[in-house]
């Protein structure tokens, strides 16, 4: 077989694909450690939020307190969501920020006071009965405020 002539080949050529191909395995294997890491730290925070909705809830729900129901719920909402849709949430798309803040206070109130917005069963299977969420918070929600029950 014929070779290529010497100006053509060169003995950084195989060393750089080598480096290239080694740099990609590592960039891959450390977004796959990251992706299992931020689904378990997602769990620890949807927890340590809900513990926090939990404390106003079972203080009575003082009505004096509900803008540390909405900040924990502003927390949660944000802290739940992947990294590019964080972003969107607090950039461009501040509207759907609010309307998950405004389920997640309303379900996590609903727990003291009744809420006549989630009394309709068309409105709970809207926000708990997605077959297939693009995110998992609406769903959690439903099972820890009651409204469905935990698996």
């Amino acid at each position: 077989m014929a070779q290529a002539p010497r100006r053509f080949r060169s003995k950084w050529w195989g060393k750089s694909v080598r480096l290239a191909v080694l740099a990609l395995c590592a960039v891959v294997g450390t977004y796959l450690v990251l992706c299992v890491v931020m689904f378990l730290v997602r769990g620890l925070v949807f927890d340590h939020y809900t513990r926090q909705l939990e404390a106003w809830a079972t203080a009575g729900g003082d009505a004096t307190r509900v803008q540390t129901l909405v900040d924990s719920c502003g927390r949660l909402v944000v802290t739940q969501a992947g990294w590019l849709e964080r972003l969107q949430l607090v950039t461009t798309n501040r509207e759907e920020l609010q309307f998950r803040v405004d389920v997640c206070s309303k379900i996590a109130a609903n727990r003291v006071y009744i809420q006549p917005a989630l009394e309709v069963a068309e409105n709970v299977a809207m926000v708990c009965d997605d077959l297939r969420p693009r995110h998992e918070l609406f769903p959690r929600l439903c099972r820890w405020g009651g409204l469905r029950p935990k698996p």
